[in-house]
C-alpha cells in the first residue's frame, strides 16, 4: 500500500504510540510511524488510506500543537528517551479523541489540519465567478466548496456553513495583519495564512511605507528683497530655483 508516494509495509512499518497513553500520535495532519527495520521515526500524511491501513477509526487531535509545524524524521541513532522528549515538547502526549464523522451545522468544527485551510482557501478563488453570480445563492457555493474539499481529502468533512465561517476567520486575520503593516513606522506582523490570501485577493505585497517627513531635508535660502523671514525649501529642485534669484541680485 502507498500514502502519498510512500509505501507502507504491514511487516515494516508500525504506528508510534505514546508512553504514557498508549495512543497514536498525530501532529499537523499527519501520523508517526516507526520503521521496526531500521527503528526511524517518521512522519505520513494522515488520510484515509492510511488509517484504514493501520486499522484506526478515530482521530486523535491536539488542541495545543494544531498549529505547530511538521517534525523533521527523527534518525535512526535518536534513542528512544530522545523520542519521548521531542513528542513531550510538542505537547503530543494530552490529546482529545474525535469522531471521523460530520460535524452538524451549530456545532463547533477545529481546523487542526491547516493543509485544508490552505485548499480551503484556493477552492474560494475557484468559485469566486460563482459568488459573484446573481443567479447562485451564497450558500450553495460555500457547498460546492465543502464537496470540493471533501473530493481532495475524506477526513475533510466539513459542511458549507464550516467553510463559510472558517474563511470569514481567515480573511479577518489576513485583513487585521495587513491593516497594521500599512502604518506608517508599524512593526510588521505576519500570519501564517497572509501569503495564501494575499494571492487569492490578486493584491500586491506589502511594502512598509517610509515617513516622507524624515526623508525631506529642509532647506534655508538667504533673505531675499522685500521678505521679513527664511524661505523654507523642501526640495533640492527649489533650492537651485532660490540659488539663481541670489545671483541676479
Amino acid at each position: 500500500m502507498s500514502s502519498s508516494n510512500f509505501a507502507l509495509d504491514a511487516k515494516r512499518h508500525e504506528l508510534y504510540k505514546s508512553s504514557e497513553t498508549n495512543e497514536p500520535v498525530i501532529l499537523d495532519g499527519s501520523l508517526f510511524i516507526r520503521d521496526k527495520i531500521t527503528d526511524v521515526l517518521m512522519m505520513i500524511p494522515d488520510t484515509l488510506e492510511t488509517r484504514k491501513f493501520f486499522n484506526l477509526s478515530t482521530i486523535r487531535n491536539n488542541l495545543k500543537s494544531c498549529n505547530t509545524s511538521i517534525i523533521p524524521s527523527v534518525s535512526s541513532d535518536a534513542d528512544e528517551t530522545s523520542t519521548e522528549e521531542l513528542i513531550r515538547n510538542n505537547n503530543l502526549d494530552t490529546c482529545n479523541t474525535q469522531s471521523l464523522s460530520s460535524s452538524s451545522d451549530s456545532a463547533p468544527v477545529k481546523w487542526t489540519d491547516n493543509n485544508a485551510v490552505r485548499a480551503l482557501i484556493s477552492k474560494w478563488k475557484n468559485h469566486e465567478s460563482d459568488f459573484k453570480n446573481t443567479q447562485i445563492r451564497n450558500s450553495k457555493v460555500w457547498q460546492m466548496i465543502a464537496d470540493d474539499l471533501k473530493k481532495e481529502n475524506l477526513l475533510w468533512s466539513f459542511n458549507g456553513t464550516q467553510c463559510e465561517n472558517k474563511f470569514k476567520d481567515v480573511r479577518k486575520s489576513y485583513t487585521k495583519v495587513k491593516d497594521h503593516n500599512n502604518q506608517s513606522g508599524a512593526e510588521l506582523k505576519t500570519y501564517k495564512f497572509y501569503e495564501e490570501m494575499e494571492a487569492v485577493l490578486g493584491e500586491k505585497p506589502i511594502v512598509k511605507p517610509i515617513s516622507i517627513a524624515s526623508t525631506l531635508k529642509k532647506r534655508v535660502c538667504p533673505y531675499l528683497k522685500g521678505e521679513e523671514s527664511p524661505y523654507i525649501i523642501l526640495t533640492v529642485m527649489k533650492k537651485k530655483i532660490c540659488d539663481s534669484q541670489i545671483e541676479k541680485k
